[in-house]
């Protein structure tokens, strides 16, 4: 039996080894080790842990190379993963033990923020929606490769196909990559509804095919093309893998609610749910947008406060969701956070104001799945239903005085005393707008 307990352990986890620091409770004195990061290494670390009494133990988010030596712990050890960068020392000179001994260090003072690893179920529906973000990103890839080769020969698909994912459009790709002609297109037709588009577009499609490309550019083309179908199918099994995991009515009940909002659905709604894990973990909406990396980098100095840009300190993978969910949103009809967005990009570059759109979703993300209500049933907020009325009153005004007219329709609109002024000011404008004074509404 040891002396002393040493209740905390930091952990610096690389591809080969793995350097750890024990820590007493009083925070007096440590212990150094290192060990292989292998099966056996591992092992060997949790025996010593259980040997000196160690019960929470930190560890650095590195790559991969922490995930099995996490998924090795015993259960009566407390492990926690986090991201470096949150308490990330500074001093020289930098070495792994003094890594590990600050690591261990913030363990006890607490300053450790744990990361939503996951596990489980729950772990394997967020890595399958992350390798069906990665084939997705190959496939555009390799469509791009495509149409590259086919505009570097002057080759229009649009001449007789919308786009690239028609059955004629590849069809006649194949026949191009194999270097046949038009009668080779009509002889080796597979159905009876291309042979029939073939028939629509016969003069388009002759002089696609005509003439014969390069036989470098024929194999880059055949290759790419290969490589599109073989990831088209491998998309397709995630999906069917995603669909047998999808079976628990609470998870349905939190997808509908994601896809009720305006730009998100399907495997964005079920990636979001999964990266964000139990929202009721976040103690504010400020806390879950932190974590998201959507908030501005905040310079204080000599009493004088800046705002600078996104920390993009969070998860890349809601980011990158968000953003392209704010500009789905756009195309949606009767949204109203299309017309929050143009109020705002009105005065703001067009992507800062992309952001803040994200930024707004991903806060209703969190008060939607917080209340268990869907976007629909939610009344929309009072700046949008004040600014709508006043517009459809205002509208109707032509000889009254303004400022008499003003105090009515504030007091009829019952707000609180320090809206009042700001009303006012919404009124005048629209006023002025109704008269042409300045111009139509933007």
């Amino acid at each position: 039996m040891i002396a002393e307990i040493f209740e905390f352990c930091g952990c610096d986890v690389h591809k080969h080894q793995i350097e750890v620091a024990w820590l007493t409770l009083t925070g007096q004195k440590f212990l150094h080790g290192s060990f292989e990061n292998t099966p056996e290494g591992n092992q060997q670390f949790w025996k010593e842990c259980i040997r000196l009494g160690t019960t929470k133990v930190a560890m650095e988010s590195t790559s991969i190379y922490w995930k099995a030596f996490y998924k090795s712990c015993p259960e009566s050890i407390s492990p926690t993963v986090f991201n470096s960068a949150t308490i990330k020392l500074k001093t020289r000179p930098k070495t792994d033990t003094r890594d590990a001994m600050w690591i261990a260090r913030c363990l006890r003072a607490g300053f450790i923020s744990p990361s939503n690893i996951g596990l489980g179920k729950a772990n394997e529906i967020r890595e399958l929606c992350r390798l069906r973000n990665t084939i997705v990103e190959e496939i555009t890839r390799k469509k791009n490769n495509i149409h590259k080769i086919l505009d570097e020969y002057q080759r229009k698909l649009t001449t007789f196909s919308s786009s690239m994912n028609t059955h004629l459009a590849l069809y006649t790709i194949t026949i191009l990559a194999q270097g046949g002609a038009f009668k080779d297109l009509v002889k080796s037709c597979p159905t009876t509804r291309i042979r029939k588009s073939i028939e629509r577009n016969e003069g388009s499609l002759k002089a696609f095919l005509t003439p014969q490309l390069p036989p470098e550019a024929q194999i880059a083309l055949d290759l790419a093309l290969r490589g599109l179908l073989e990831r088209a199918q491998a998309c397709s099994k995630v999906d069917q893998e995603l669909a047998k995991k999808l079976q628990d009515p609470t998870i349905h009940a939190s997808l509908k609610i994601l896809n009720s909002i305006p730009g998100i659905s399907g495997v964005s709604a079920l990636q979001l749910l999964f990266e964000i894990g139990r929202v009721d973990r976040f103690p504010s909406k400020r806390s879950i947008v932190s974590w998201a990396g959507l908030c501005p980098r905040i310079y204080s100095s000599g009493g004088k406060t800046s705002h600078g840009r996104i920390t993009k300190r969070g998860n890349t993978h809601v980011r990158r969701i968000l953003f392209q969910a704010a500009r789905a949103s756009l195309r949606v009809t009767n949204n109203p956070l299309k017309a929050w967005y143009q109020r705002l990009v009105a005065r703001k570059p067009g992507r800062v104001a992309l952001v803040a759109l994200a930024r707004k979703l991903l806060v209703i993300i969190y008060t939607l799945l917080n209340s268990g209500r869907t976007f629909e049933s939610v009344p929309l907020g009072s700046e949008i239903k004040v600014y709508s009325t006043a517009k459809k009153i205002v509208r109707g005004l032509t000889t009254e005085p303004i400022a008499p007219l003003l105090n009515i329709l504030v007091n009829w609109l019952d707000t609180p005393q320090e809206y009042r002024d700001s009303l006012s000011g919404i009124f005048y404008s629209m006023y002025e707008v109704v008269h042409d004074k300045r111009g139509t509404f933007s």
